[in-house]
């Protein structure tokens, strides 16, 4: 007796974690509007890359890590 075939398909999501570089902000930016404009600038780039892929999307909230540098 043979055994049935079964037709077995699967599908996988995969989040992943991407850095995206910005501009360059000047020495009379504050912290927090150079925070807030990276976000929204990183998270624009992506949304604009991403838009035409279906099923892409963002999840979760933008971390922004600053690096700041001293100019002699």
């Amino acid at each position: 007796m043979t055994k049935p075939k079964n037709d077995i398909t699967a599908t996988a999501r995969v989040r992943i974690t991407i850095e995206v570089p910005t501009s360059n902000w000047g020495k009379d930016c504050t912290v927090e509007q150079i925070m807030n404009q990276a976000e929204r600038e990183a998270s624009n780039a992506v949304q604009n890359y991403i838009s035409s892929k279906q099923g892409w999307r963002i999840v979760g909230e933008p971390e922004v890590v600053a690096t700041f540098g001293v100019r002699s």
